[in-house]
């Protein structure tokens, strides 16, 4: 029996975008739990490097996996943790490192879990 070693993405960091991302967040869409766990084109506030990065490690990964986000662009993920819980900490833990503002978790292992409370959480936030 194999037995793979968690991995953590190393968080990411976009310009100097919050104040301006902030402004915007009124004529943002929605997001809500429910969303196709595939469809990286549906995480808010990254860039193209964070949805590809999702498209083919993340979703490529072993369980138990998440994936956080931040405004600003910040995000972070892990996998291969003895739990989700444990990887939702991970996850937070490596996105909130670089993000002054509040990281919030988009998907667990097979799931999005992101809504719109959480988006109003984190534009609260900045």
């Amino acid at each position: 029996m194999s037995r793979s070693k968690p991995r953590t993405a190393p968080p990411r960091r976009a310009g100097p975008m919050v104040a301006l991302l902030a402004l915007m967040s009124i004529a943002l869409p929605r997001w809500s739990a429910g969303e196709q766990i595939g469809d990286a084109a549906a995480i808010p506030h990254v860039g193209e490097q964070a949805r590809e990065a999702y498209h083919s490690d993340f979703l490529q990964s072993d369980p138990h996996r998440a994936f956080a986000i931040a405004p600003g662009g910040v995000w972070s993920w892990v996998s291969g943790m003895s739990t989700t819980e444990t990887a939702v900490a991970g996850a937070l833990e490596a996105c909130q490192k670089h993000s002054e503002a509040k990281c919030v978790i988009y998907a667990t292992d097979d799931r999005v879990v992101f809504d719109e409370k959480n988006l109003a959480n984190v534009v609260g936030a900045i």
